[in-house]
């Protein structure tokens, strides 16, 4: 034990790290994951703090596109949300998003204005919020199939 002291303080000082800016349950979700166990070429530090791995992960890398459309939403930056949503094509399935008449634009923000609310939520698991997504049909299916293969979510 004594040879893995220095690997113990740095395991509880990520946890701590994570925990402190309210995130502990993710590092823990993936902490556990055996695509970022000990050994592994990336871990959970990695995946979580560094973009050019993130981008790989294709959970997290939709979450923080998300995160990117609230804020343009929250802004009134619509343009933005569409050029976004049209860009991110393997996460959402655009269809959802087209306006043609004026009701659609009413139904497009009702939407938006419900994965923002359900987003800003601080009780909010990332299951509730997929869940969300899935109900109001705005993911691609493809995506979700990707997710479901990977065990992330739990339907």
């Amino acid at each position: 034990m004594e040879q893995y002291k220095d690997s113990l303080i740095l395991y509880l000082s990520n946890k701590s790290r994570f925990y402190n800016i309210g995130v502990g349950e993710l590092y823990d979700a993936y902490s556990g994951m055996e695509k970022y166990s000990f050994g592994k070429k990336y871990n959970a530090v990695d995946v979580l703090t560094k973009e050019e791995i993130r981008e790989n992960d294709a959970l997290l890398s939709f979450l923080f596109t998300v995160n990117i459309i609230v804020d343009y939403f929250t802004k009134e930056f619509y343009g933005e949300v569409f050029r976004i949503i049209r860009k991110a094509g393997t996460y959402f399935n655009y269809e959802k998003f087209i306006i043609r008449k004026h009701i659609d634009k009413h139904l497009v923000k009702d939407k938006l204005d419900d994965i923002v609310a359900l987003y800003n939520e601080l009780s909010t698991t990332v299951d509730d919020f997929l869940s969300l997504c899935v109900e109001k049909s705005i993911l691609e299916r493809n995506f979700i199939l990707l997710l479901l293969k990977k065990m992330i979510i739990n339907w």
